[in-house]
């Protein structure tokens, strides 16, 4: 096993699979993941954007949360089927897909 920073890890090494920018809506969106996806970044700009992992829709009570001009990182994940977004009026969420190396 090798070591990445302090963490110990077995492969720190991630494939980029693609990536997409949601604007909001104020109505939850489904996301269309690409195959293999394990792990997902997500990117609040100019607002908050709720999520759900293998859900049916987000709403602001979803347990997957990332703050204005923050990011989140999910994953890996084995069981990753469905992603929605939830984010306002001007709010654009980027999400980044990636699998393991």
């Amino acid at each position: 096993m090798s070591k990445y920073g302090s963490n110990p890890v077995i492969n720190p090494r991630l494939h980029y699979l693609s990536g997409i920018s949601i604007a909001g809506t104020d109505v939850s969106q489904v996301v269309v993941l690409p195959s293999e996806v394990e792990i997902v970044k997500i990117m609040a700009e100019s607002g908050n954007v709720y999520y759900a992992i293998n859900g049916t829709f987000a709403q602001a009570n979803s347990p997957g949360f990332c703050s204005e001009d923050n990011v989140r990182l999910e994953g890996p994940l084995g069981n990753f089927s469905s992603l929605h977004i939830l984010a306002g009026q001007g709010v654009t969420a980027h999400l980044q897909f990636y699998r393991r190396g």
